[in-house]
């Protein structure tokens, strides 16, 4: 009796007298392989609108770059804590832990408050507290004046403000008379009484 042997060529004919094999599948999404599930992708986390940004200076061994003028030693038990007192590179130190309030750090308080009062009695001009620099700046007709502290901002601004005076109070020619003939007398006006005036040049 004669056997039929498959030929090695045609490994994947099967003999005479045996069923078929299923057909196996060739493509990933073929249904009729096994479906695995998929994992979920974690979603993510929205990130703050406004983070928290590092603090520059922790320690003063870890500075990134020397600071200018005198400067304290940490509180002992508290790094990153400094001394109240008045150095520039101490107050920068302090300020950088601290949050801003209306665009301004608690540090500067006070100088912001002096700088709003010089604002408010010279009206004309634009007068602020820089705090990158640690002073005080006026904006006038002739340029940027730049004061180390309030005293030296308003010995700045007296010649301005002089001259403010000056135009404000300017009279026309033909006045000088009548004010001449007004010293020594009480006069009410429309601003109030007027107990004496001097010569005004016409």
């Amino acid at each position: 009796m004669l056997q039929t042997i498959p030929s090695p060529r045609h490994p994947d004919k099967n003999p005479p007298g045996t069923p078929p094999s299923p057909a196996l599948p060739q493509w990933p999404d073929d249904p009729r392989l096994p479906r695995v599930p998929q994992q979920p992708v974690p979603r993510r986390q929205p990130r703050p609108a406004y983070p928290d940004l590092p603090l520059q200076f922790t320690s003063p061994a870890s500075d990134a770059a020397p600071l200018l003028g005198p400067v304290c030693l940490a509180v002992s038990g508290r790094p990153g804590h400094w001394e109240v007192c008045g150095h520039p590179s101490c107050r920068s130190r302090r300020a950088q832990g601290m949050r801003r309030l209306g665009g301004h750090r608690a540090e500067y308080t006070r100088e912001h408050l002096q700088a709003a009062a010089v604002q408010e009695s010279h009206q004309d001009l634009v007068v602020y507290y820089g705090e990158a620099t640690q002073s005080f700046w006026a904006v006038t007709p002739t340029g940027l004046v730049e004061a180390r502290d309030v005293d030296a901002l308003l010995l700045a601004l007296r010649p301005h403000a002089a001259s403010e005076a000056e135009t404000a109070f300017a009279l026309e020619p033909g006045t000088a008379a009548e004010l001449d003939a007004l010293v020594g007398t009480d006069t009410l006006l429309e601003f109030g009484p007027v107990r004496s005036y001097e010569s005004v040049p016409a």
